[in-house]
């Protein structure tokens, strides 16, 4: 662009602006005061529309053509710029400016922006269509400026035209290169005037030792933003910039004081100087340690404890302590020390540090402490019982020390069963022990350096039998018959391996020393007894006596029996029944019935059978009476004196019949008695007939 002298035809201003791609200026205004407003088209990214020393780059919407608007001034100073349009061809044709207001019309295609600084989209209904729009020169990028202002009360601040005293906010209006307005605002605040102190202080007496390190701080009040500190001693100069002061070697009657310098602008007065600290410097004191040992001794055996104190005299508040033994660092930082490994000869001493600045000297020595230790013994010892091994509930047991070492001249006694104390004497003994009752005996030793000074034995577990209860029980038959022999058997209880037995009958000793007793002289009423000595472990008593056993003896009897049945003339073949009757024959007698001498029938009292003439009964009887004289007993015999046979045949008129023709049978019977019964076979089936 150029801008030319009509009169002359020369160039009084040119400028450029674009990129590689074609760009258009497609309209142009000059305003009243010279500035050059210009629409058109451009391409591309980040393309200068400013001038070529201050860049103001603008980007189209991928690439495409978008419109523009850009503006300068009358010397070509550019001033401000923006685009609008989308992804196609767009353009701005034709722009008007009026006061703070633009004015642009132009084509576009698609939909398009046409907001700067946000989104206002339109979009064509065809190809191209005509846009026009309406922009505002003037926004929220026209600058407005706050000022922040404190002064001093007392003191003015000049702004649009006067000086200003009070604290509030003012307000003027500028126009910038757009004729925009600029508000200028002042916000102005009035600061009192302070009144700033300074006082100083010290934790430490203001009579101190002559090597003594004294801090000092500073108090001070409106001391307002990096107020300045300059201490002084004496007027000297001594410290700065600083509210704390540490200070040494001071002198007798020395002043320390403070010159503070405010911070606060509106400080009255601004600098000033605080109070005076004046110092007594006193003498040194001497400083010495003392150390002691408890047990307050100078012999003691191997792996006492010994506690050391060490008592300083002028050590200050806070005394480093370091003890020493035979010259080699021991214990910490403590007043105490306290070791169980002193050895023969060994010497024990303190070195303190005084914390008192006017203690010398300042590190003391203590005195040393030589000691004579005696090597430890260790007692010992262990126990019997007497008598060893198990023994009876009741049996007294006695406890002895067996062995011994290292108890001294008078040990102490402490027997315990099951933990509990029982006696206190060199020995221990007890009838009352129980089953697993442990005995132990803890001895306290009076020798020399005994470690330690007692010892506790081993246990001894008793092993307590309880006590048996020996008894005696016997059984036999007692009731026999005259003459028997019986036999008594004696069951023991607790009565030992190998118990002792005495028969007794009436009180009497009979029998041997064995479990049984036999005889067949017993009489009628007599008593069996027996007493047995028992050697079961731990009896309650010794002898015993069994129960008694009353004998009845019973006389002998003879068993006799006797048979009853049919012996008269008999049909052949009908069955007999015989009964037999014991005498004696006990509760249980057995039957042997016989015919002809030959065995028949079972073990009953009634026999039947079939006979035949001169057939001869009898019967055996045995007898389980427990007093039978002899075993068993013959019946009398019965005889059978005669017996007929019956006899059948059948005949029929003829052997040959026809099919169908009825043929009939006659039986004829012999010995068949006054009613007969028969049955009929054919072919060994029973018909009926």
């Amino acid at each position: 662009m150029c801008r030319f002298e009509l009169v002359a035809g020369t160039a009084v201003n040119t400028n450029t602006y674009g990129s590689v791609n074609n760009d258009y200026p497609l309209d142009i205004q000059i305003e009243s005061d010279g500035k050059l407003d210009i629409a058109g088209q451009f391409a591309g990214t980040n393309v200068n529309v400013g001038t070529p020393g201050i860049p103001f780059n603008l980007s189209s919407n991928a690439g495409n053509w978008d419109g523009y608007y850009n503006r300068y001034d009358s010397s070509f100073n550019h001033l401000t710029a923006f685009a609008i349009g989308g992804t196609n061809v767009d353009a701005s044709r034709s722009i008007l400016q009026t006061g703070n207001q633009i004015f642009m019309a132009g084509t576009y295609a698609g939909t398009a922006n046409f907001n700067p600084s946000g989104t206002s989209n339109l979009t064509s209904l065809g190809q191209f269509d005509v846009f026009f729009s309406k922009y505002n020169l003037c926004g929220a990028s026209t600058p407005n400026v706050t000022l922040n202002r404190t002064i001093c009360n007392g003191n003015a601040y000049y702004f649009k035209g006067a000086n200003r005293t009070t604290t509030g906010t003012y307000i003027d209006t500028i126009k910038d290169n757009n004729g925009c307005d600029s508000i200028l605002t002042l916000n102005l605040t009035v600061s009192p005037n302070s009144n700033p102190t300074i006082s100083i202080s010290t934790t430490s007496s203001t009579t101190i030792c002559p090597t003594a390190s004294v801090t000092f701080n500073a108090s001070v009040t409106n001391a307002g933003p990096n107020p300045i500190y300059q201490w002084r001693r004496n007027a000297s100069i001594v410290g700065a910039n600083s509210s704390t002061l540490t200070l040494s070697n001071i002198n007798n009657n020395d002043s320390i004081y403070c010159v503070f310098t405010a911070g606060d602008s509106c400080a009255i007065p601004k600098v000033q100087n605080s109070n005076k600290i004046k110092f007594t410097v006193a003498t040194n004191r001497t400083h010495s340690v003392v150390v002691t040992s408890n047990p307050a001794l100078s012999t003691f055996c191997a792996g006492t404890s010994v506690q050391f104190t060490a008592t300083p005299t002028n050590g200050g508040s806070t005394p480093s302590y370091q003890w020493k033994k035979n010259g080699f660092n021991v214990g910490t930082n403590s007043p105490t020390w306290t070791t169980t490994s002193l050895a023969n000869n060994d010497s024990v001493w303190c070195l303190v540090s005084s914390s008192d600045s006017c203690a010398s000297p300042t590190d003391a020595t203590s005195n040393k402490l030589k000691f004579t230790i005696n090597a430890s013994v260790t007692p010992a010892a262990t126990i019997s019982v007497n008598p060893t091994g198990a023994i009876c509930a009741g049996a007294n047991a006695s406890f002895s020390v067996a062995t011994s070492s290292n108890l001294g001249s008078g040990p102490l006694y402490q027997w315990r069963k099951n933990g509990a104390l029982v006696g206190t004497n060199s020995t221990y003994a007890s009838t009352t022990l129980t089953q697993g009752d442990v005995i132990t005996l803890r001895i306290t030793s009076n020798a020399t350096c005994a470690v330690p000074d007692s010892v506790i034995t081993a246990p001894i577990a008793m092993n307590v039998n309880a006590l048996n209860t020996p008894s005696v029980s016997i059984a036999g038959v007692n009731s026999i018959c005259v003459g028997q022999n019986t036999t008594f058997t004696a069951t023991p209880t607790n009565g030992g391996t190998a118990p002792v037995y005495q028969w007794k009958v009436n009180g009497g000793n009979v029998g041997t020393n064995s479990t049984t007793y036999s005889s067949t002289a017993f009489t009628n009423g007599q008593v069996v007894s027996c007493e047995m000595t028992s050697n079961v472990t731990c009896p309650s008593t010794t002898k015993v006596n069994s129960n008694d056993i009353t004998v009845q003896v019973n006389s002998l009897s003879a068993p006799a029996v006797s048979i009853a049945g049919p012996t008269t003339t008999l049909c052949s073949g009908q069955s007999l029944t015989y009964t037999a009757t014991p005498t004696n024959g006990g509760s249980a007698p057995a039957y042997q019935w016989k015919v002809n001498s030959n065995n028949a029938g079972t073990n009953s009292s009634s026999f039947t059978t079939t006979l035949v003439g001169g057939d001869i009964v009898t019967c055996v009887m045995t007898s389980n009476s427990a007093c039978a004289s002899v075993p068993t007993a013959n019946s009398n015999s019965l005889t059978i004196t005669s017996a007929v046979t019956p006899t059948i045949s059948i005949n029929s008129p003829t052997t040959s019949i026809c099919a169908g023709e009825s043929l009939t049978f006659t039986a004829s019977i012999t010995n068949g008695g006054s009613n007969p019964s028969l049955q009929w076979f054919k072919n060994g089936f029973a018909v009926s007939g």
